[in-house]
C-alpha cells in the first residue's frame, strides 16, 4: 500500500506540460522513457485503464517511482526522449532491431548534379527517389543509370578532365565542356525514368544500340541491349504504376494480438509501390503510444510523403509527430480502401507465420510447468530430464537422457546415449535403473531438477530405488510419463496414488507429447545405430 501512495501523490503533482517521463523499478532503475505534451495526462493514463492487458499490468506493477523532464516544445520531447533511450537502454522500450535506413537514388539539387546511391536522407539536397526493396535493386539501377548518362561522378569539379571523360561517361563540367541543356534533358530523363516513364530511356538504349551496331561496336551493343533487358524484364515488372497523380503516399496498418503488434507499410512513390515492409514488436503500455513511436523511429531515418493513409485511432491520437509532417487520411472507398484491407492482411499473415507457432509452443510451455508446480508442490520452473530405455526382444539395451530448459526448449548439447549392450540387464526396469547408476553416480549436482521416465509406476519406483541406493543426495524430483494402448501420451503419474489424465484438447498435453516423442525419437535412433552396428560385426 505505501507503494501506492507515493505513487498516486507523484501522480497528483505531474505537471501539464511536454516533456519526458521516467519510470522507475524498486533498484531506481529506468525501465520505461516516454514523451508527451501533456505530462500529467500521459502518465495517469498508464494507471486509470482498468481494461489492461496482463502484460501490461505486470509492467505497471513493477513501476516504484515516476520521474520527468520539461522541454519547450513537443519537437524538443521527441529528440529528448531519444537521446534518453539511447542513453539508458530501458527495458521496456521497443528498438528498432536494424536502424531502418530504406535505399534511396538522390539526384542532387547542385549546378551540376550527380546522381548518388544513399541511406541517410538530408533535407534541400536534391530529389531523393525510393525507398526500394532491397539494396541489389537500386545499386543495379544507379549503376545502368551513370553508365548511360555522363553526369558529373566528382564530389569536388577538379582542375582537369578525369577518366569518366575520357571514357564518355562525363560531360566533364570542370573544364566548362558542358551544354547546360543537355545537362538539363538528362535531368528529366531520369526523373520521367522513376516516375514509371521508362519509354524515354528505352528509346535512348535503342537508339545507342543502332548507332553500335552502325559502328560494329559490338561489344557496347552488347552491354546496352543487357541494360534493356533488364529494364524490360525486372524493373517495369515491379514499376506498376496503380495511381497516375504522382502523388508520394504511404499505406499503414496494423493486426494486434495480445500484447503484439504487426506492422505493415506500403510505401508508393509516384503511383509506383516501391516497398513493402513488415514489423512485429511488442508492447507493455498503450498500444497507440507504442505504435507512434515505432513510426517515428522509421520514418525521423526516411522521407515523409505527401499523404500517410492509416486507421482513423491512428488519426485521432493526439500525439502523433506524423500529423505535422504528412496529411493524415482514413481510406474510405474505392481503390485506397482496397490497398488499405490488403495491407491489414498482410500484417495479419506475417503475424501468423512468423509469431502464432511461436506464441503457441510458448503458451504450451507455460501450461506444462504450471501443472508440474501444482502436482509436485514447487515455486520455480525446474529444468527437466526424459529418460528412455530401448531394446530388440532380451538384446541390444541402451538408454538415453534428453535435456529441457524453460524457455530454451530443447539443448541438444546436453543429451547423452548410455550402451547397456555389454552389462547383465534383462528387463526395461534394469536398464532405466543402469542408466540412472551410470548418468548421476559420479554426478555432483545442487540444483534440484525434474526426471521424467518413460513408462508407468514400476518404471517410476526402478528409477527411484536407483537413486535411494546412492551414497550422496540427489535433488531429482522423479515422475513418468504413461503412453495408452495406442502408444500415445495419456497421463502423468506422480506416485502411486496421484495420477494425472491428459485431455488432448488442452495445452499441457502438446508439451508432455513433445517431450516423450523427442526422448523416444532419439533413444529408437541410438538403438538402431548399435543395432546395426552389432549386424555388421557379426559379418
Amino acid at each position: 500500500m505505501l507503494k501506492e501512495k507515493i505513487i498516486f501523490k507523484k501522480l497528483s503533482e505531474l505537471p501539464k506540460k511536454p516533456g519526458c517521463y521516467l519510470f522507475k523499478n524498486n533498484e531506481n532503475k529506468i525501465i520505461y522513457i516516454g514523451k508527451a505534451k501533456n505530462i500529467y495526462k500521459r502518465v495517469n493514463q498508464y494507471f486509470q485503464n482498468k481494461k489492461r492487458a496482463y502484460k501490461t499490468i505486470l509492467f505497471i506493477d513493477k513501476i516504484f517511482d515516476v520521474d520527468f523532464l520539461l522541454v519547450s516544445t513537443e519537437k524538443d520531447a521527441f529528440l529528448l526522449e531519444q537521446s534518453l533511450i539511447k542513453k539508458y537502454l530501458p527495458k521496456y522500450n521497443i528498438l528498432l532491431a536494424d536502424d531502418k535506413k530504406y535505399p534511396y537514388i538522390l539526384l542532387t539539387n547542385e549546378k551540376f548534379p550527380r546522381l548518388l546511391y544513399v541511406r541517410n536522407i538530408k533535407k534541400d539536397q536534391g530529389i531523393y527517389f525510393g525507398p526500394f526493396p532491397d539494396a541489389y535493386s537500386p545499386r543495379k539501377i544507379y549503376d545502368f543509370l551513370n553508365y548511360l548518362f555522363p553526369l558529373r561522378k566528382c564530389n569536388k569539379l577538379p582542375n582537369k578532365p578525369c577518366l569518366y571523360y575520357s571514357l564518355g561517361q562525363c560531360l566533364a563540367p570542370c573544364i566548362n565542356k558542358v551544354n547546360l541543356e543537355e545537362y538539363e534533358k538528362i535531368k528529366e530523363k531520369i526523373i520521367s525514368f522513376f516516375k514509371g516513364k521508362t519509354f524515354l530511356v528505352e528509346k535512348f538504349i535503342k537508339d545507342k544500340i543502332k548507332q553500335f551496331i552502325k559502328e560494329e561496336n559490338y561489344e557496347l551493343c552488347k552491354k546496352y541491349q543487357e541494360i534493356l533487358d533488364d529494364i524490360n524484364n525486372n524493373i517495369k515488372t515491379t514499376q506498376i504504376i496503380e495511381f497516375k497523380n504522382n502523388l508520394n503516399f504511404d499505406f499503414i496498418n496494423y493486426f494486434i494480438f495480445e500484447n503484439y503488434i504487426s506492422l505493415t507499410i506500403f510505401f508508393y512513390r509516384n503511383g509506383i509501390l516501391m516497398r513493402k515492409d513488415n514489423h512485429i514488436f511488442q508492447f507493455f503500455t498503450n498500444y497507440l503510444q507504442e505504435l507512434s513511436n515505432y513510426l517515428e523511429k522509421i520514418y525521423q531515418k526516411n522521407l515523409f510523403p505527401e499523404i500517410i493513409y492509416c486507421p482513423q485511432e491512428l488519426i485521432d491520437f493526439d500525439e502523433w509527430f506524423l500529423i505535422n509532417k504528412s496529411t493524415l487520411k482514413f481510406p474510405k472507398i474505392g481503390k485506397k480502401k482496397e490497398i488499405f484491407q490488403l495491407v491489414y492482411q498482410n500484417a495479419k499473415e506475417s503475424f501468423e507465420i512468423n509469431y502464432s507457432k511461436k506464441l503457441f509452443f510458448k503458451r504450451v510451455e507455460e501450461k506444462g510447468y504450471d501443472l508440474l508446480k501444482k502436482y509436485l508442490s514447487i515455486k520455480n520452473n525446474l529444468d527437466i530430464y526424459f529418460l528412455d530405455a530401448s531394446h530388440h526382444h532380451t538384446d541390444s539395451y541402451c538408454a538415453a537422457f534428453i535435456y529441457y530448459a524453460y524457455q530454451k526448449g530443447f539443448i541438444k548439447n546436453n543429451y547423452r546415449k548410455i550402451n547397456l549392450t555389454k552389462t547383465t540387464v534383462n528387463n526395461d526396469l534394469d536398464a532405466l535403473s543402469m542408466a540412472i547408476h551410470k548418468y548421476f553416480f559420479e554426478k555432483k549436482i545442487q540444483d534440484p531438477f525434474i526426471l521424467i521416465v518413460d513408462g508407468a509406476i514400476a518404471q517410476l519406483n526402478a528409477i527411484k530405488s536407483a537413486f535411494k541406493s546412492f551414497n550422496h543426495f540427489i535433488p531429482v524430483l522423479p515422475i513418468a510419463l504413461k503412453k495408452n494402448f495406442f502408444h500415445k501420451t495419456s497421463s502423468l503419474i506422480i506416485d502411486e496414488n496421484t495420477e494425472y489424465l491428459f485431455d488432448p484438447k488442452k495445452s499441457e498435453f502438446y508439451f508432455f507429447q513433445n517431450i516423450q516423442e523427442e526422448g523416444h525419437r532419439f533413444a529408437i535412433k541410438y538403438h538402431n545405430y548399435l543395432k546395426t552396428k552389432e549386424l555388421f560385426k557379426g559379418k
